[in-house]
């Protein structure tokens, strides 16, 4: 009995396999032909930056073909861990570096927003970091040389305050990221304010983080820790005061904390 439970589990494990190898097989030749298609179409875009969207659907393509044949061998993972893991991921993302570089040198910045946005190129970031530190100082001098107006240029503000304030790829200056935050909050990124009070708060401004708090509105979600009777009852009268009438002068970024 014992040698035929064995028999049996065997046979099983063996099926098992068999039918992942075939599903391996099956999402392989379509991983295979969604990436040589949409390679071939990129190389025929004009535009670099279209180039380059195209190559970033493909890739959630290739992710989905993936996830799919590993939802269809789940127990490969005693074996072999997922059924598909494949390298195509990385020809993509080779393609992707050489035309989103490209768009950036012909002065492009929406490609330039594109290279620094901090949903673009999930795990993939050894492969872009390079191209994010090269492009690094043209990200920061557009968005200084910019009215910080329109979307195009709220969102350079925003990535590169937010470059200036993680200091991964700029020398991490948060006086110059709060600056860069705040340009975005003036031409309309109400959410901005809840961004800089948490900045002023990490640094245990008092002021200067009531200051923003306040002008979370209009739609900002402040954080709950942001509480402003909580905020204002750290401040004397006169701190409150004043921090209360700048709130409605947006050229006013920084109270003085010694006032």
């Amino acid at each position: 009995m014992r040698t035929l439970t064995i028999s049996a589990l065997a046979l099983c494990a063996c099926a098992l396999i068999t039918g992942c190898d075939g599903a391996q097989e099956i999402a392989d030749k379509k991983i295979r032909f969604a990436t040589s298609t949409a390679l071939a179409a990129a190389e025929k875009d004009k535009n670099p930056l279209a180039a380059f969207l195209r190559l970033e659907s493909a890739k959630d393509a290739v992710i989905d073909i993936e996830h799919e044949a590993n939802k269809r061998c789940p127990y490969e993972g005693l074996f072999h861990g997922n059924c598909v893991s494949s390298p195509d991921l990385k020809d993509i993302s080779a393609a992707q570096v050489k035309y989103i570089g490209t768009a950036i040198e012909q002065g492009d910045s929406s490609a330039l927003a594109r290279l620094y946005s901090p949903i673009t190129f999930i795990g993939d970031e050894n492969v872009f970091s390079p191209l994010r530190t090269h492009y690094m100082p043209l990200l920061l001098s557009t968005a200084d040389k910019g009215a910080g107006r329109s979307p195009l240029e709220i969102v350079l503000n925003l990535r590169a305050g937010e470059a200036t304030l993680g200091g991964q790829y700029a020398v991490r200056d948060t006086e110059r990221a709060v600056g860069y935050f705040a340009r975005a909050w003036a031409a309309g990124d109400v959410q901005t304010a809840d961004t800089i009070a948490d900045v002023f708060q990490k640094l245990g401004d008092d002021r200067n983080t009531y200051l923003w708090a306040l002008r979370c509105t209009d739609g900002c979600k402040r954080n709950s820790n942001l509480d402003l009777d909580s905020l204002q009852q750290k401040l004397s009268p006169e701190a409150s005061k004043q921090a209360q009438q700048a709130a409605a002068t947006p050229s006013v970024i920084e109270l003085a904390t010694g006032e």
